[in-house]
């Protein structure tokens, strides 16, 4: 028998980021072959996750007062701060954890046997490192992300507002803070990141830069290696570029980047060092994108559409051929108001 893929999206409301939600958002499906449905009305629903092993859906909302709710259960609890941007679901699927753009928590929810959220276990935010230098940007902490060492088991937190990755210690009562694995360089913006051996790539927000982190597991500390622009292209849709999703697909580095509004291509040396390939056109604000079947599909948030590539064509995007010139590819496209995230279901 044959499994229908299925696509889940996140959108903004319709006027985009930090308009007031509840007009029109909520959470799209697409099946393979049919057009995007509004599964789930809900306010913002900025970032998805799957339970590793029920099926159930979870989004964060992207409000004042946010939540994380699960699809399929009836129950939603507070996550425990302001304006969720990200959730992880643990491995064991016994917990989620949600980052907090507006607050800067990093909390932890507690999911009871058939996954639905059952109480708010830990919330941490950084009150001892020092802000960034950028007062427009990094007036407070900021968590935008995070990421479980599949080795240690770790949980990494990136937090735009103090230039850190911070580190947490997954427990049965939530989250422990156990200090900064990683320092990056003032005013870069730490948003995502991939781990990748004993590599992290960050993808820094504020000065449109990949960092390569060397991380050292027994003592869970990082340190920046080097940096890199995500992209040789200009801005071409507003006055700066800013990388969003960072992903190594088939041992490619994929970063989108807004403004530039491209894919920028990595390739990566034996060593693990960037060498950049080129850039293909992403649409307008490319927010997040995901490898889906043989398709690599692009949340476009600003063009307010959902882009879908063939993969080996991304994938074998050949080199930039003028400086700061990105590459066309073949395309088909959804429209869907402000996509957020992409979730293969």
């Amino acid at each position: 028998m044959t499994t229908t893929i299925r696509e889940f999206w996140g959108t903004y409301p319709p006027a985009g980021l930090g308009t007031p939600p509840g007009h029109g958002e909520g959470v799209f499906l697409r099946r393979a072959g049919r057009r995007p449905v509004k599964s789930v009305p809900l306010p913002a629903p900025s970032f998805l996750a799957m339970h590793p092993t029920l099926p159930v859906l979870y989004a964060v909302t992207e409000t004042e007062t946010s939540e994380l709710v699960a699809f399929d259960v009836s129950d939603d609890v507070g996550s425990g701060g302001s304006f969720a941007c990200h959730v992880t679901i643990a491995p064991d699927g016994t917990q989620a954890y949600v980052a907090h753009y507006g607050t800067g928590e990093v909390s932890s929810i507690g999911l009871d046997g058939d996954g639905a959220p059952a109480a708010l276990l830990s919330a941490h935010v950084d009150t001892e490192s020092a802000l960034g230098p950028r007062a427009d940007r990094q007036d407070g902490p900021h968590a935008h992300f995070t990421a479980i060492d599949p080795v240690t088991g770790v949980l990494l937190a990136c937090d735009l507002g103090t230039d850190t990755v911070r580190r947490y210690l997954p427990g049965p009562d939530g989250l422990e803070f156990d200090g900064i694995a990683v320092a990056l360089p003032a005013g870069s913006g730490p948003r995502h990141l991939v781990c990748a051996g004993d590599l992290i790539y960050v993808a820094c927000e504020l000065s449109n830069e990949v960092a390569t982190v060397r991380w050292d597991r027994l003592t869970a500390q990082g340190e920046v290696v080097e940096t890199a622009p995500t992209t040789t292209v200009a801005p071409r849709t507003e006055d700066t570029s800013q990388p969003s999703h960072i992903a190594i697909v088939d041992g490619v580095l994929i970063v989108g980047v807004r403004g530039a509004d491209v894919l920028a291509v990595h390739d990566l040396s034996p060593e693990g060092a960037l060498r950049y390939r080129g850039a293909l056109n992403s649409g307008h604000w490319p927010r997040h994108f995901a490898a889906v079947g043989d398709e690599l599909v692009i949340a476009a948030e600003r063009g307010h559409e959902v882009r879908r590539h063939a993969l080996a064509d991304v994938l074998g995007l050949e080199p930039e051929r003028g400086l700061g010139e990105p590459s066309e590819l073949s395309v088909t496209a959804d429209q869907v108001p402000s996509p957020a995230c992409i979730l293969r279901g």
